[in-house]
């Protein structure tokens, strides 16, 4: 009985390893995913600023262009125009952080 159910369970197993080690072997190469940070248009980067490389003006803002944005978390730090001067929030991504009328620049990272 107890060699039985050895043999059988041996069996199982070795026929599960080779159902495995097959389907490894039709597998497909995906390409890595790009890193690199979302831009949405119309944005330009002030070279004289001292985050030079990092600072991203937003384009005028227009509500009849509607820009759809991925959901990508990739935060940035918004700054905007209000009433009482400038204030800073974090956005999701650089797509969405010029997406409202206030919006005039942002730098890579979430507010300080």
């Amino acid at each position: 009985m107890t060699m039985t159910i050895t043999k059988s369970w041996l069996s199982s197993l070795s026929l599960a390893s080779a159902i495995l080690l097959a389907g490894c072997n039709n597998m497909v190469s995906v390409p890595a995913p790009d890193t690199q940070p979302i831009k949405a248009p119309n944005h330009t980067v002030i070279p004289s600023h001292p985050n030079a490389n990092t600072l991203v003006q937003c384009g005028p803002f227009d509500p009849n262009e509607h820009m759809a944005c991925t959901m990508q978390f990739d935060p940035v730090c918004v700054t905007e125009k209000t009433p009482n001067g400038l204030k800073q929030r974090t956005a999701g991504n650089a797509c969405s952080a010029c997406n409202t009328p206030a919006a005039v620049s942002y730098v890579p990272g979430e507010c300080q």
